[in-house]
């Protein structure tokens, strides 16, 4: 089994990265121990979902109305696929993709849709999802645009929108592959906002080539549809890394914005490329 596992892309507090690191290493760890790539994509950002550090699951943002609610996808190399959108009461949202795709006629489930679905599998919590630290955030935001005109609380927004931190997992066991990505969106960003994580192309993708996980600007990721960008590189016989490379440089010119992938081959290569000041990632194998 190969795995790589990422914490997000963007400006990481220096006083954060040491601890990540040390979360994201123990993520692939975890996820090295399972016998199949989707398993092994599973548990590792689990990990990462039940911890604060990161933008998924405990630690997901929270919206302008002061809610948190989770997007996540997972894909295998056969394609199929299965995700949710802007799901709430759910603590660990890929294992709800996970249900989506193996226990649904369908591929993407979103709101109340996506929480009463994952209520009928037994997964949603009463446990409170706002972190501390997520919580101190937007009390701040929301200071600021409390009693905004609508116009002016929008043009507000995007000056002080932020939040690359998604994270995600590729994995191959050197005979099929895997690819999930898990997280709490943007701060601050409105209900009913889809980022890139979710959608098939964009924040994931995996097919008989390649498995892919993306995590950055999701507007902009959406764009260039980032992570099957990169699989037709590897389709075309280039390796992970010049894909990853040159995806990024893609993103780059025609969007002006910031982004970061992992991929992973069915020859076992890893590629992994990013433009943010940070992107903390993990490579273990067997």
């Amino acid at each position: 089994m190969k795995i790589v596992v990422h914490g997000g892309a963007g400006k990481i507090p220096i006083e954060d990265q040491p601890d990540r690191k040390a979360v994201i290493d123990e993520a692939a760890e975890v996820g090295l121990a399972e016998d199949a790539p989707l398993e092994a994509v599973l548990a590792a950002i689990e990990v990462l979902e039940d911890d604060p550090l990161f933008n998924a699951g405990y630690g997901g943002n929270l919206q302008l109305d002061g809610e948190v609610r989770l997007d996540a996808a997972v894909m295998k190399d056969d394609l199929s696929a299965g995700g949710v959108i802007n799901v709430e009461q759910v603590k660990h949202p890929t294992a709800v993709a996970r249900k989506v795709m193996e226990d649904s006629p369908h591929v993407l489930l979103q709101c109340e849709g996506a929480t009463e679905f994952a209520d009928q599998f037994g997964m949603t919590t009463t446990e409170d999802l706002k972190s501390s630290k997520a919580s101190e955030r937007w009390e701040e935001i929301s200071a600021e645009v409390h009693g905004l005109p609508y116009a002016e609380k929008l043009a507000k927004l995007a000056e002080m929108i932020e939040g690359h931190d998604t994270v995600g997992a590729v994995a191959w066991d050197g005979e099929n592959m895997a690819a999930g990505t898990s997280t709490g969106g943007l701060r601050y960003q409105m209900f009913g906002r889809v980022g890139d994580s979710p959608i098939i192309g964009s924040g994931v993708y995996c097919n008989e080539y390649a498995a892919v996980s993306t995590t950055g600007m999701g507007e902009a990721i959406i764009r260039v549809n980032l992570a099957r960008e990169l699989v037709y590189h590897v389709e075309r016989g280039e390796s992970p890394q010049d894909g990853a490379e040159k995806s990024i440089e893609r993103l780059k010119a025609s969007t002006n914005s910031q982004a970061g992938v992992i991929a992973i081959d069915r020859q076992g290569r890893v590629g992994s490329a990013y433009n943010t000041r940070d992107m903390q990632y993990s490579v273990k194998e067997t």
